[in-house]
């Protein structure tokens, strides 16, 4: 067709369109999912910000004078060496007498001090005054009575000896030390000097609420921090190199941070999302922060994979528009119908709205199918990151209780190895009033001693301990000392809660053992931390968004240990909807509880398995309005892009076959047909890149759905995992065996024709072996058995071979036929001696009209296999003309080719011209003269009728003898012989 120039003019701006619509379309796409991400990491922010406020008002602003474990211990340590002033007779202020005890104690010093700060006496003989302004927090123990403190060696201070490597300050003789004082009389109290702060600062990360910083994140990469507001140093920082150091050292825009406001700032040179919020009361400042490359990264697959199919449909509906604007409007007419035409001629605008609904219809399948996996794969790569540092966490709080409660005992030990030391050095001392006086010193539940036989010699307790299996208790007792490789480890049994049960032998002057002393201990303080650092206390300073919850199941048992329905610990995990199957590592998938679905992560740690989960109706919350919101921009570009057709007048020429050969060409190749050809190739492409992705992906790691799909341990059935399952798998096969089916037909083109057409027949027969191989498998991908599969295949074919071989048969030959296409509806074909027009096919029959008649036959498909296709080119029609033996022959030739020529384009349904071939043969009565012609095989009788006519005329016209029969009658006389019959006049 001749392409004008308001066409081409058209197809510019189409093609521009295109081009506009699909970077406009990708800007708000970035734009729309940047804004639902930055949504989805403010509630999360806000979530963890609320958590925060929370556990900082419980463990500071409600508690703000709970003392810690270690503070109350050396109370009791300053309450026994009180005691002791008061009941030793052999007490003195001297260094030797704090020498000896400290031997037992094991303090780096203990002081005897004044009210001026002079120390008196001193276990390592120093003279260092106390008199500095700064210690005045110990004198204050002369008028409260209680323990006064001074921590030389701060967190700061530890940090700082720790990772600047400083040396102790020689004009403060305490640094890196904490002092602990308790006055004894009005004028001296006792000083214990312990090196550094480590065991109160483990105790405050087992309790303290930055604890909750450290398990707090925000997506997969955000974290959480805080700093001083008066000095401006770091409290907390995930980087521990940067603790206690200035907060401009991370190069934030102060200016621009605001209480509870959200915005872009930078940290360590990387622009984050941040959030902070101001504790006035603290002095602090807390900030949640996510880099902006995690939230572009998060959107990437969703934004590019769209954008790209979105670029891939868009050029297509451009091509497909192109095609239509330069396609010439005609309706073919197509008389051998009842209707009068082979199919109604469907508009331009019609037939292009049809194609864009069916685009958008395609990128509407695939926005959900993303908009289901993506959320999965983002939320299960946050859960690992989650689980992999509650993990540590959780081993962490592990070592630290074990490091606590060790600390705990030895220091406890310790106190009793003194009051041991005392007992041995005056035994008589030992009584009932003793035991009910030391008892509350140590603060003890209750005390006894007993014989070296095991009997009670005395006792403060309510219990009536008659006899002590000496035998067994001190074989445990030898047992506990050879595991440890000290004599601190006779702690007979080391109670849950804070308890310790105690046991210590007692010796006489002569080193005899004469007895034992047994203490029972409870700490309220040693309570709170070990509940604090317990696994439950752990998760349940965790707030996963998303409505969900992270819970932690007893591995060997299902058991819940710790879940946030308190009604739930302790119960078996299976009674509650959780199948046993589920309860696995590296689990992800739905899981139901109480009836409530989840999308759950699972992480073993040890003996316990660690769940976190999201609710399934939060997960996908924004699946359904994404989709449509996505898909309808796709429908108003798409729309857009087809803008100058649907402006574009449509005038519709009428025209019979026989006018344009090359209307009947375009009709075999329409617009349709070429820009699914290229829609079968974008498949292929996506398929193929999805492949290679997916292969690409199977050496990596991590929570990736796809990574999970591909390790094959989701559970299968009909859900998104089998989906994926099965489509992977198509890619994977399909694009091999698309390349293998490129390749063969590329190697047979240069085969000779024999070679060739044996690889066609093999590469034919693989392909459908493939395509059957891929369903099978994509049907395992759905929860079918290989075996039950295979089974009922073969049951069901010896049904098939028993009751139904003509209809399966049937069924079979039509799915060939139509995934052949070698006959369509329109063809006119011979089936045995039957020739007709293919008005329908089925999947079991075909209904074929007879041009001439109007009957209309039903041929089951297994008889088209032997059909013959009478229309894929246009058919010759041969006629014969018989002129007598006197005619010119010459004449008749010239009269003869000037009439067929003038056929042209005057006969209906005539395809080109009617050639004249010359003299086919010299028959009995007459010379046969030989044409041919082309056209559509419906009209080739009625071509050929009207040829023989104009013919006759002709020749009539110009007394051209056309011989025929003569009948001759014998009367009996002699006559002459009777002509022979002449041939026919034409014939096909």
């Amino acid at each position: 067709m001749k392409v004008t120039e308001n066409t081409k003019k058209r197809i510019l701006v189409t093609i521009l369109t295109g081009i506009a619509c699909v970077l406009l379309f990708g800007l708000i796409l970035g734009w729309n999912q940047e804004r639902r991400m930055l949504s989805d990491t403010e509630k999360e922010m806000k979530q963890n910000m609320e958590h925060i406020m929370d556990a900082y008002d419980q463990s500071v602003a409600s508690n703000p004078y709970v003392r810690g474990s270690f503070v109350t211990l050396r109370s009791e340590d300053l309450s026994l060496l009180k005691y002791l002033s008061e009941n030793d007779p052999e007490f003195e202020v001297s260094n030797d007498y704090l020498a000896a005890v400290n031997e037992r104690l094991e303090f780096a010093d203990i002081c005897i001090v004044d009210r001026q700060g002079r120390i008196k006496a001193s276990a390592s003989g120093s003279a260092k005054s106390l008199k500095d302004a700064r210690y005045n927090s110990l004198r204050e123990t002369f008028d409260t009575k209680i323990v006064s403190t001074y921590y030389g060696c701060t967190g700061k201070n530890a940090w700082d000896s720790t990772h600047l490597l400083m040396t102790q300050d020689e004009s403060d003789p305490y640094f890196l030390y904490s002092l602990y004082a308790m006055a004894f009389t009005v004028r001296y109290e006792f000083v214990i000097v312990e090196y550094g702060v480590p065991a109160i600062e483990m105790e405050n990360a087992l309790s303290n609420w930055l604890a909750v910083l450290e398990n707090a994140t925000v997506g997969t990469h955000g974290y959480t921090f805080c700093w001083s507001d008066e000095s401006g140093e770091l409290i907390w920082y995930p980087d521990e190199e940067k603790r206690f150091q200035d907060i401009g050292l991370l190069g934030l825009y102060e200016e621009k941070i605001e209480d509870g406001v959200f915005g872009w700032n930078m940290v360590e040179g990387e622009e984050c999302y941040l959030y902070a919020r101001h504790l006035a009361d603290a002095g602090i400042w807390v900030a949640c922060a996510q880099p902006r490359s995690e939230i572009l990264t998060a959107r990437l697959v969703n934004v590019y994979v769209l954008w790209g199919v979105f670029a891939l449909l868009a050029g297509l509906v451009t091509y497909y528009v192109v095609l239509l604007l330069r396609q010439k409007k005609v309706q073919i007419l197509m008389d051998f119908t009842k209707s009068g035409e082979a199919q109604p001629y469907i508009s331009r605008q019609r037939r292009l709205a049809m194609f864009t609904a069916l685009m958008v219809l395609f990128f509407a399948l695939i926005s959900f199918y993303l908009q289901t996996l993506v959320p999965m794969s983002d939320w299960a790569e946050e859960s690992i990151v989650q689980l992999d540092g509650l993990e540590e966490q959780l081993k962490k709080n592990e070592e630290n209780t074990t490091y606590f409660a060790q600390e705990v005992r030895l220091q406890k030990y310790a106190q009793i190895k003194l009051l041991t030391w005392y007992m041995q050095r005056y035994p008589s001392v030992i009584n009932e009033d003793f035991m009910n006086a030391i008892c509350p010193v140590l603060q003890g539940l209750d005390s006894t001693v007993f014989t070296a036989q095991g009997q009670v010699k005395t006792t403060c307790s309510d219990k009536t301990y008659r006899y002590l299996n000496v035998k067994e208790m001190t074989g445990e007792l030898q047992r506990l000392t050879d595991e440890s490789g000290d004599e601190s480890a006779n702690v007979y049994d080391w109670m849950s809660g804070g308890g310790a049960a105690f046991l210590t032998p007692m010796y006489n002057a002569s080193g005899i053992l004469n007895g034992y002393f047994y203490l029972r201990y409870y700490s309220d303080e040693v309570n709170i931390v070990l509940q604090n650092a317990s696994p439950g206390s752990t998760l349940g300073r965790i707030r996963p968004g998303g409505g969900g919850c992270i819970f932690m199941v007893e591995s060997e048992t299902g058991k819940f240990t710790y879940f946030p329905d308190e009604a739930l610990n302790g119960r078996v995990a299976t009674e509650f909807g959780i199948r046993e199957n589920q309860l696995r590592d590296n689990y992800h998938d739905f899981i139901n509880i109480n009836k409530v679905m989840y999308y759950a992560s699972t992480r073993l740690s040890g003996d316990q398995l660690l769940f976190d989960t999201i609710r399934q109706t939060q997960l996908f919350r924004m699946r359904v309005p994404t989709t449509l919101i996505n898909s309808g921009f796709c429908l108003l570009f798409l729309i857009l892009i087809g803008l100058t057709l649907y402006s574009s007048k449509e005038t519709v020429e009428k025209i019979p076959p026989e006018q344009s050969e090359e209307e009947h060409a375009a009709r075999m190749v329409s617009a349709e047909y070429k820009a699914y050809h290229v829609l079968v190739y974008y498949l292929a492409f996506l398929a193929l890149a999805f492949a290679s992705y997916s292969i690409l992906r199977k050496s990596g790691a991590g929570g990736n759905v796809l990574d999970y799909v591909m390790d094959g341990s989701w559970e299968q059935g009909f859900n998104v995992f089998a989906l994926t399952a099965a489509i992977i798998l198509a890619c994977e096969y399909g694009s091999l065996l698309f390349v293998f089916r490129k390749f063969v037909n590329a190697v047979a083109n240069v085969l000779p024709f024999r070679g060739g057409t044996i690889v066609r027949m093999l590469t034919s027969l693989a392909t459908y072996i493939g395509l059957f191989y891929i369903a099978y498998r994509c049907l395992v991908c759905f929860g079918m058995n290989p075996t039950t599969l295979m089974t009922s295949a073969g049951i069901f074919s010896v049904v098939v071979g028993i009751g139904a071989n003509s209809l399966v048969g049937d069924i079979i030959a039509g799915i060939f036929l139509l995934a052949e296409g070698d006959i369509q509806v329109g063809d006119v074909v011979r089936v045995g001696d039957f020739r007709g027009y293919v008005q329908e096919m089925g999947i079991r029959r075909t209904k074929m009209l007879d041009m001439d008649t109007d009957d209309v036959r039903l041929i089951p498909n297994k008889g088209m296999m032997d059909a013959v296709h009478m229309s894929m080119h246009p058919s010759i029609v041969y006629s014969r003309f018989l002129i007598g033996f006197d005619e010119d022959l010459t004449r008749a030739e010239n009269l003869l080719t000037k009439e067929l020529a003038a056929m042209t384009g005057d006969v209906p349904y005539l395809i080109g011209e009617v050639k004249y071939l010359g003299v086919s043969k010299i028959a009995d009565s007459g010379i046969v003269l030989f044409c041919m012609c082309h056209c559509h095989e419906a009209y080739r009788y009625r071509v050929e009728r009207a040829i023989n006519r104009r013919v006759y005329l002709m020749f009539k016209e110009n007394g051209i003898e056309i011989p025929y029969p003569k009948i001759a009658i014998d009367t009996g006389a002699e006559t002459d012989p009777a002509p022979e019959k002449p041939e026919k006049l034409s014939g096909s």
